[in-house]
Formats: C-alpha cells, sequence, structure tokens
C-alpha cells in the first residue's frame, strides 16, 4: 500500500510488461526444445518420451522460478521475503 493506484486508463501491459512476457516465453521455448532435441538425437525414435521429459519439466520447473521471481517488480527472489503473501499483510 505504499504505491498510489495505478491510473484507470493505464494499460494493464506496459511496453516492459509485453517485452517481459515474450522474453520470459522465448527462453522458456528454446530451453525446452534444446532439451527435446538434445535427448532425442541421443536416443533416436525409440526415446521419444524420453526426450519429451525433460522438456516437460524444464517448463514446469523455469515456470515456478518465474512464480517466484516476479512476485515483485521492484526486487528480486531472494530480498523479498519469501512467506510474505502480499494480499494478507
Amino acid at each position: 500500500m505504499s504505491r498510489p493506484p495505478r491510473y484507470p486508463k493505464m494499460p494493464i501491459l506496459d511496453r516492459f510488461g509485453i517485452l517481459l512476457v515474450l522474453g520470459l516465453g522465448t527462453y522458456l521455448g528454446l530451453a525446452s526444445l534444446w532439451l527435446f532435441h538434445h535427448y532425442f538425437a541421443i536416443h533416436g525414435e525409440e526415446g521419444l518420451l524420453l526426450a519429451q521429459t525433460p522438456a516437460f519439466t524444464a517448463i514446469v520447473l523455469i515456470e515456478k522460478a518465474n512464480v517466484l521471481n516476479l512476485r515483485s517488480l521492484d526486487s528480486s527472489l531472494f530480498r523479498v521475503v519469501f512467506f510474505k503473501f502480499v494480499g494478507l499483510g
């Protein structure tokens, strides 16, 4: 509650928000595609499920890290109190 409310006519995602979403999505996609390609190249056609597993795991872990890191846009994950929820005070 230390910041004033945003102006009602401002867009929800400004230029920084759009670039952040595009950048994180690109990073997530490239990382998971690289992992899939790496495991698929090693194991061939028989290793399709084996290649899908690390790619999916990378998507989940990167998204979990993003959720924790984006609790605050002003400071990093290591500066935010870990167990303090914004809405609960």
